[in-house]
């Protein structure tokens, strides 16, 4: 009896195993997906290939008639398109001091200078890089110092590895007038920040 016992539970788990075994044996197939991995682009604005403070316009002596110049090359270092804006226009003037010339054209604000009101300055995108202002050129502000605007949102598209000389030229212009003279020893400084943005901007931005 106990032979038949046992007899029976070795059949069984013989059974058993064959049974487990046999599932192993259905079509099968596994694929896999490892690996992934995200990497953040970049958005990389240099002028002139730099990533420092860049001063394009330092002249003494200013006097009506002069004209001088100036080129921003833009760069996109990044790997990634960005639109490429001014963000910020800031504009200051200084009287530094009022002498007899100024006094007798009746300059009487001795904290205010009035050098702006007479700079024009043209700003554009040299599109066709032949260094002046040509049929393709996108203008981007022209005219006084003292009217410019806090900020000039152009989009233009810049691609990574890509270039513009941008503010491609810039031409800062003393036409003489009669009130000239109210000018004499001021000065004044033009600040720009250029920006490049994943997405377009605007004054609402």
């Amino acid at each position: 009896m106990k032979k038949r016992i046992l007899f029976s539970i070795m059949v069984i788990a013989l059974a058993a195993t064959l049974v487990a075994g046999a599932t192993t044996a259905y079509f099968s197939d596994v694929e896999r997906s490892f690996g992934n991995t995200f990497t953040a682009g970049s958005l990389d604005l240099k002028i002139d290939g730099k990533d420092c403070n860049v001063v394009k316009f330092v002249h003494f002596n200013m006097k009506p008639g002069d004209v001088v110049k100036g080129f921003y090359k833009l760069s996109n270092d990044g790997t990634i398109p960005g639109y490429l804006n001014i963000s910020k226009i800031d504009v200051k003037d200084f009287e530094n001091c009022i002498i007899e010339p100024e006094q007798e054209a009746g300059d009487n604000t001795p904290d205010i200078g009035e050098l702006s009101s007479f700079l024009e300055i043209h700003l554009f995108i040299d599109l066709d890089r032949n260094g002046r202002y040509s049929g393709p050129d996108e203008e981007i502000y022209n005219g006084l110092l003292k009217d410019m605007p806090e900020s000039i949102f152009m989009n233009r598209t810049l691609l990574p590895g890509d270039w513009f000389d941008i503010i491609g030229e810039a031409i800062v212009k003393w036409e003489p007038t009669d009130q000239d003279n109210l000018a004499q020893t001021d000065s004044c400084i033009l600040d720009l920040e250029f920006t490049l943005n994943q997405v377009e901007q605007s004054a609402a931005n």
